[in-house]
């Protein structure tokens, strides 16, 4: 019989359980109280400490043929499937999800602060608005408010709307530049801890 299965490409779990076939993979088989048993199947990975674990797609086979000789595997997805061991789940995501917005958050706001104040020093931005002031009123003003506070909204505006993710006001369905930033991130910190434990693995 054939089955198919199609491993996540990272699942975190909470320090000592048991991680089961359904917990790393989506199986797809005829049969549904085979299926059944075949989800429930333990697998062999180390969760008594926290941390990054890497369980090799092939040592998976190698252990559900031993046990199920039988069926037939076709195997989808990543030849490696990461597992993250934390103390407890909610606490452990949730904390690190904090601390990584709240670290995201000051990066890209420090940086724009930075960037806007440079562009503004480069080219002069307070004596542009005080010319430009000056062309519309015939008035030499050292602090021309009127265009100064309309164009200090107009940036924190328009960076709302260029990173689309401010709560309802996010019409669109894509994704925000930061969100695909996060993505591809992420893609490539899973694929490095993928590869450096088949490296070690061959060493």
């Amino acid at each position: 019989m054939l089955v198919y299965i199609h491993y996540k490409e990272r699942i975190t779990v909470v320090k000592n359980q048991t991680v089961y076939l359904e917990d790393i993979a989506d199986v797809v088989m005829a049969e549904t109280e085979k299926k059944e048993k075949l989800l429930k199947f333990p697998i062999e990975v180390n969760t008594e400490k926290t941390g990054i674990k890497i369980i090799s797609a092939l040592d998976i086979i190698q252990q559900l043929i031993k046990e199920f000789p039988n069926l037939h595997f076709d195997l989808l997805g990543k030849d490696g499937i990461i597992v993250e061991v934390v103390s407890h789940k909610i606490k452990g995501l949730m904390g690190r999800h904090i601390f990584a917005l709240v670290v995201a958050w000051l990066i890209i706001f420090i940086g724009s602060g930075l960037a806007i104040m440079s562009f503004h020093a480069d080219v002069s931005m307070p004596l542009v608005h005080r010319q430009i002031f000056h062309l519309l009123t015939g008035e030499n003003e050292p602090h021309p408010l009127m265009l100064q506070v309309p164009y200090s909204l107009g940036i924190g505006v328009g960076m709302v709307i260029f990173f689309n993710h401010i709560g309802k006001l996010k019409k669109r369905q894509e994704p925000s530049p930061l969100e695909v930033e996060m993505f591809l991130y992420n893609q490539n910190v899973n694929k490095y801890l993928t590869k450096e434990a088949s490296t070690k693995k061959d060493d």
